[in-house]
């Protein structure tokens, strides 16, 4: 199966025997009052108004400061079992998803490993695409590579799908895992219950209130967000252009 570029991201090379269980307590799970997190969101939109690796950089260091007590190892020891992390990814009036707040932390590493004028001149996005790379000299390499030949996003990816290494005991041409297939039928099926809930329960959308119903509507919407920059990360693999699924099309079908 191919590298997951989050398990990537998250367990640099060497950390994988020594990860703690995911109910391992880190620092920033000592405190999850509800003011406390209302803190951290009002400062992460403040953080992501802007867009780019000036705002990413700045985000990453304040959660690494507030929610690791300013040890950016305590990061890397296991993120997903970090219960504020997850918390505000959760938050529907935080405006970035999970994997962006990770990433923000994630490239505080690779913005030092990379020579200066690489480092400032990649994207954010470039950097995303980059944290799938365990190498240092090839990730160096590619770094280089994007920027003497103004790759674009897109086609930054497919060079990095290209140049990273297979994993040990992975059988080159073997089709991949099909645990897609069975998220996909699962994803449909809540999907399909909850449209059922939707059109019926006059009695909860009454209960929840107007302003209850646009929150459950932007926490929906959030979800659709991320499946659809999921699915353009899924396109890019093979050659297909953001936006390839269509979803104004899907719609009219629907």
């Amino acid at each position: 199966m191919a590298e997951s570029p989050t398990e990537t991201m998250l367990h640099p090379p060497g950390r994988h025997a020594s990860l703690p269980p995911v109910t391992a307590t880190l620092p920033g799970e000592r405190n999850l009052a509800p003011e406390r997190l209302d803190h951290l969101a009002k400062r992460i939109r403040e953080l992501c108004a802007g867009a780019g690796l000036s705002n990413a950089r700045p985000l990453g260091e304040f959660l690494v400061e507030e929610l690791f007590d300013g040890d950016e190892e305590a990061f890397y020891a296991n993120p997903s079992g970090h219960a504020a992390f997850r918390e505000l990814a959760k938050r529907p009036d935080v405006p970035v998803s999970g994997p962006h707040l990770a990433a923000s932390v994630a490239v505080l590493r690779q913005l030092r490993e990379l020579p200066a004028d690489l480092a400032e001149a990649l994207s954010f996005e470039h950097h995303r695409v980059l944290l799938t790379v365990r190498d240092l000299e090839k990730k160096i390499a590619l770094a280089r590579i994007a920027c003497e030949e103004g790759l674009k996003c897109r086609a930054f990816r497919l060079r990095v799908r290209d140049a990273r290494e297979p994993r040990r005991g992975m059988v080159p041409g073997r089709p991949p895992t099909p645990a897609l297939l069975r998220i996909v039928h699962d994803i449909e099926t809540l999907a399909s219950k909850y449209a059922e809930l939707a059109r019926g329960e006059e009695a909860a959308a009454k209960a929840l209130g107007a302003e209850g119903v646009k929150v459950l509507a932007r926490r929906v919407d959030k979800v659709i967000t991320t499946l659809d920059d999921a699915n353009d990360d899924l396109g890019g693999h093979v050659g297909l252009e953001p936006g390839f699924a269509g979803r104004d099309e899907i719609r009219t079908e629907l």
